[in-house]
């Protein structure tokens, strides 16, 4: 990922899931399918990867108290 982005799906069966993403020159819309669909696997991927809330927490403790924070 070269930067932050915004996937929004709407609950209206006629209105296309769109992404939102920043670039160094501005924001670009996608509303293409498989544009799409690639930022939504980005996203699923990155969610599979992450830590569980309580992990994730233990793990920010555990390496502020390493570095004296």
């Amino acid at each position: 990922m070269a930067g932050p982005y915004l996937l929004m799906g709407f609950p209206q069966v006629t209105a296309e899931d769109l992404v939102l993403t920043e670039t160094p020159t501005g924001n670009i819309w996608m509303e293409r399918r498989l544009e799409v669909a690639h930022y939504r696997a980005l996203f699923d991927d990155a969610r599979t990867a992450a830590l569980p809330p309580t992990e994730s927490l233990a793990l920010i403790r555990r390496t502020a108290k390493e570095y004296g924070q």
